[in-house]
């Protein structure tokens, strides 16, 4: 009997990964006549979200609210996330990321989002 499960993937079925869209304002332009104007960079990419709970919401001078979600974000996306981008879920439900935290030891980023 051979084995259809691969171990080593674990993460794929148990920890509860999704695929959402980044989206990144990229660099800002300013025209002659003073508007701002920002070239949009997308990345599809593997994110793990849950909700901010009571030790985030007591740990945070007012940033965080009741709703938000935690995005914990992989290195390995070549955007680094930044307040304001967005993170859109395959259900179309958009995140704007309000706080970020770099986790270097875990090798992520911590998003804080806000629908």
């Amino acid at each position: 009997m051979s084995l259809t499960w691969d171990p080593s993937e674990d993460y794929e079925v148990f920890d509860g990964l999704e695929t959402v869209t980044i989206t990144h304002k990229g660099v800002r332009t300013i025209s002659v006549g003073g508007v701002a104007t920002y070239s949009e960079v997308t990345e599809s990419i593997s994110a793990l979200k849950r909700l901010v709970g009571n030790r985030h919401l007591l740990a945070s001078p007012g940033e965080l609210r009741t709703g938000d979600a935690i995005w914990e974000i992989p290195h390995m996306s070549t955007l680094t996330p930044i307040v304001g981008d967005m993170i859109t879920q395959a259900d179309g439900t958009v995140w704007r990321i309000v706080k970020v935290d770099d986790k270097p030891v875990l090798s992520m980023w911590r998003a804080f989002g806000r629908v």
